[in-house]
């Protein structure tokens, strides 16, 4: 559907008037039972600060019947340094290696389940002099979709010309940003759910080729959205009235609305400006061949279980 401005979201990218979030999902970097144990300081941003238990955005793309998560490598990168400091710090009252159940890992937390990315990533590497994509990828169980209910992009054609010079030519960007967490009460006293906000971002191109893709466009309003950090990893769809793709992953994301503390007390129009690693159909293929052949990781996954007639702690 396109609208008087030209913009528009293919029917397949939308549930209910709303752009779908069933390709992606939010990875928090944390141990077995992190999510569960951590207290609102250490999940929710304090104030202009990043949360603690950082997080990123992963996509999932289904290839020659198989199931794919991608994200950046910059989130791999922090996963690995995060472990680094863990293993440092464990290694004062334990032996090395450590255990998976004393590592970091990514976990996608719904309600009460925290559900273990069950895929060992690897970095795609660096071809023929030129700079590595910031693109992580791991071979994924496929029940795994189902446990988090979630659905894969199937990798087609990248558009042609024709497409390109489409006047209802659209990028949205999906992911979720770490600054828009919140902490929900449930009727059981004592016990929260973490809220995850799911952003959708639509936009102009400003570049669409094989060696980079932006989108760039000024905004009237943020809906409470200003620092994007956390969408690294989401998808950034292209679609026209008829069809639509997957332009590539989400590497990097500039503030909406950086030059003011608030939306209402400043000059300065917001605006949407954010790069992504091009994914064209071969270039997959490519990366994906490299992969290793390997089982799955054992899984981590766990839930609360909350006895019926609970009704919550009480303190003092």
């Amino acid at each position: 559907m396109g609208d008087k401005k030209g913009y528009c979201i293919h029917d397949d990218l939308c549930r209910e008037g709303k752009i779908t979030r069933e390709f992606c999902a939010h990875i928090f970097i944390t141990k077995k039972d992190g999510m569960f144990l951590q207290s609102d300081a250490s999940i929710l941003p304090q104030g202009e600060n990043l949360p603690k238990v950082r997080n990123g955005t992963i996509t999932f793309i289904e290839y020659q019947g198989n199931v794919y998560g991608i994200t950046c490598g910059h989130v791999l990168d922090a996963l690995g340094s995060i472990n680094k400091a863990n293993e440092i710090e464990m290694s004062k009252y334990c032996e090395l290696p450590l255990p998976p159940i004393a590592q970091y890992h990514f976990f996608v937390s719904i309600d009460k389940q925290q559900h273990h990315v069950r895929g060992n990533f690897y970095k795609v590497p660096a071809e023929y002099g030129v700079p590595a994509p910031d693109i992580a990828i791991a071979r994924l169980p496929s029940e795994f979709l189902l446990e988090i209910g979630r659905k894969c992009i199937k990798i087609n054609s990248w558009p042609d010309e024709y497409i390109l010079q489409d006047p209802y030519l659209t990028g949205v960007a999906c992911g979720y940003p770490e600054m828009n967490r919140t902490s929900n009460e449930t009727d059981v006293s004592g016990i929260n759910t973490l809220g995850k906000r799911f952003v959708s971002l639509v936009a102009r191109f400003d570049s669409f080729s094989k060696e980079r893709v932006r989108i760039i466009d000024q905004i009237t309003e943020t809906n409470g959205v200003n620092v994007l950090s956390g969408m690294s990893g989401g998808p950034l769809f292209w679609n026209t009235e008829k069809i639509w793709g997957l332009a590539g992953i989400i590497k990097e994301g500039g503030d909406l609305n950086p030059n003011i503390q608030t939306e209402d007390n400043g000059a300065n129009a917001a605006r949407i400006n954010i790069v992504a690693e091009p994914l064209p159909p071969e270039k997959f293929a490519c990366w994906v061949k490299q992969l290793p052949v390997e089982e799955f990781p054992m899984s981590l996954s766990s839930r609360i279980f909350i006895p019926e007639g609970f009704r919550g702690f009480k303190y003092g």
